[in-house]
């Protein structure tokens, strides 16, 4: 079926221009409506992130005097580790005086006493006194060949007499062997 509009031109309406205005309409509005959702989408967004910042900050300021502790724990136990391994290595490479001192007194000769033991920077210090200074000699020759010292010197030999008999007063500096003494 058709239709017939029988009203004069003038008062004729063009429906398809204003098809066309409405179609226009709807368009700038539809896209104003998108910018409009899209930007209050972004200033939720935005807000939200803010909220989860604010969150994140309150976090790191409750949890920094822990991460404090952790630290200072973290730095006590490398300072442990640190002395346990000296100790370690202390314990480990130590020497055993009471095995050396026997051996020493082993090695030590018959007409021959010792007076003073003491441990210096230069090593080991033994005096003492002997009959004979070729007792001394043969008490530093014994000295050299224990395996626990690097050096054996005579720093001081004098002899001298005490109610009628000639005796030595003796001083050897034995230098420890791996690293004691100089």
């Amino acid at each position: 079926m058709q239709k017939i509009n029988l009203l004069p031109p003038e008062y004729q309406s063009n429906y398809s221009g204003a098809v066309v205005r409405g179609l226009k309409v709807g368009l700038v509005l539809a896209v104003v409506l998108a910018l409009v959702v899209s930007y209050a989408g972004f200033l939720y967004h935005m807000e939200s992130t803010r909220q989860q910042l604010a969150e994140t900050e309150a976090q790191v300021k409750k949890l920094n005097p822990i991460l404090k502790r952790i630290e200072n724990l973290q730095k006590i136990k490398q300072e442990a580790d640190t002395k346990s391994a000296l100790l370690n290595k202390l314990v480990h490479g130590r020497l055993l005086w009471s095995k050396n001192l026997l051996e020493t007194n082993a090695k030590l000769p018959k007409d021959m006493w010792l007076t003073e033991l003491s441990v210096t920077q230069e090593g080991l210090v033994i005096k003492g006194w002997g009959t004979s200074f070729s007792s001394v000699g043969v008490f530093i020759l014994h000295l050299k060949n224990l395996s626990y010292f690097s050096e054996v010197d005579l720093k001081n030999v004098v002899e001298k007499e005490l109610n009628t008999t000639k005796v030595v007063r003796f001083e050897i500096i034995c230098r420890l062997a791996g690293g004691g003494g100089k």
